[in-house]
Parts: structure tokens; sequence; C-alpha cells
């Protein structure tokens, strides 16, 4: 019973902070009723209600400006919620990494807006703090494979054909793991069954 209302106490907050009430709180008493029933109460505290005032990019992004906004998809006046925000957050980081900043990082900062006391609704900035590091490119591709029957059976060209990474494209971590799949059920399916493909961790080079 108190894991059920636990349950759907966090699920009450959530709900309440993905509408704006970041500082909600919800909790519960139990008590006795009539007939041996038990009483549950809960107890709402929304707080104030905030909302977006703006979100402030900084300028010299790789990524376009409108790009950014679009993915983080939290328009100026919406209700502040902050799984949202991460969301955008999260999205936008992977379209950093399919560029090949691996290392790409970015991070909210929330601040408050003073608002005049006829103003019921606080609001909060939010500034992108974006460090996007260097942009990792694939500089050459090489298949090594140990000796042994059926070791030449499949050529280099064929393999590297098949991969979503290219020489002089970018490094993406999620394709390269995509790729060893790939490579694996390909010569699986060539009657290797055997057949395991390791890709070592890439080595990087500043230029």
């Amino acid at each position: 019973q108190a894991t059920e209302v636990g349950g759907q106490l966090v699920d009450i907050e959530a709900r309440l902070r993905n509408a704006g009430y970041k500082d909600a709180k919800v909790t519960f008493g139990e008590s006795a009723g009539a007939a041996g029933e038990r009483l549950i109460t809960f107890t709402f505290m929304r707080g104030p209600r905030y909302r977006i005032d703006r979100v402030v990019v900084p300028d010299g992004l790789v990524i376009p400006r409108e790009q950014v906004r679009d993915r983080l998809d939290i328009p100026d006046g919406a209700p502040f919620s902050e799984a949202r925000i991460t969301a955008g957050v999260t999205r936008l980081i992977v379209d950093y990494q399919q560029l090949g900043y691996a290392r790409a990082a970015v991070t909210p900062v929330y601040t408050a807006v003073e608002q005049p006391p006829s103003d019921q609704t606080a609001r909060v900035t939010v500034n992108l703090v974006v460090e996007q590091g260097a942009r990792h490119q694939i500089g050459s591709i090489r298949v090594e494979r140990p000796g042994g029957p059926g070791a030449g059976a499949v050529n280099d060209a064929e393999l590297i054909a098949l991969m979503g990474l290219r020489a002089g494209g970018p490094y993406v971590a999620s394709t390269l793991r995509q790729d060893q799949q790939t490579l694996e059920d390909h010569l699986r399916g060539r009657g290797f069954r055997s057949a395991v493909v390791e890709i070592p961790p890439p080595v990087f080079t500043e230029k």
C-alpha cells in the first residue's frame, strides 16, 4: 500500500513540475476511518508557477541558432520544466555527436527574473553553456584479422563498404557500435558462424 501511494506521489509531483510548479511537493497522511477503513489524505504544496522568460543561446556555435532552439523545444513563455529542458539538451548533444564532436557538453543555467509584485508568475531565464570541444574526424579505417581458415575469404574493401563510418567523415561512437554488429552479422551470414569483430578504442591525434 505504502509503495503504491509513494509511486502516486512521485507521479503527481512530476506532473506538477512539468506544468511549471518546480517547487511542488505532495505528501500524504493516513488515519482511521469509519468501519475500520483507512483514510489517506494528500496535501498539495504547489508553490509559484514558473515560466520560461527566454533562452539565451551563445554566439559562434557550429549548430545554427534556430536548430538549437528547435532541438530544445522550450519556447519563451512555456511552463518551466527541468525534465523537458534536460530532454532537449540531450537531443542537442546527440546532434553534436553526429557531427563528430564526441566530447561536446551542454549545461543549462537557470536565473530567476525579478518580477513586479502584480505579476503572480515567476520567470526563469535559461542560459546555455556550450563546450563544443574538438571535432573528431576519421583519418583512415584499417582491417586486421588473425590467420587461420577463411582469414582472407572476405576482402577489406567489402567490409569497409558495409560500415557507416567513412574515412574523412566525422567520428560517431554510436555508428561505430552499429558497424561492429553489422560486420559480425555479415560474416556470420557468409558462413563464419563464430566470427567476432573487435573494434579497439580509436586513437585521436591533434592536427
